[in-house]
């Protein structure tokens, strides 16, 4: 019985501290840079093909 208990206390810690990392700061910006919005500009995204679909994906060059 000790050892349920514990196991489950230990999840719910785990789990509150991991709740953590999805809690954006105040006063912070993001961005993300991808395939269709390379620098990473606010609104720019999915608007090459007219918006639909453009370049969502890219294949990746390997170095040889």
């Amino acid at each position: 019985m000790k050892q349920v208990v514990l196991i489950v206390t230990l999840f719910a810690v785990a789990d509150l501290q991991a709740q953590d990392i999805y809690r954006m700061p105040q006063g912070a910006n993001s961005s993300i840079s991808t395939f269709e919005n390379m620098n990473g500009v606010r609104g720019a995204g999915g608007k090459t093909n007219n918006g639909a679909k453009g370049n969502a994906w890219e294949p990746l060059n390997q170095a040889g």
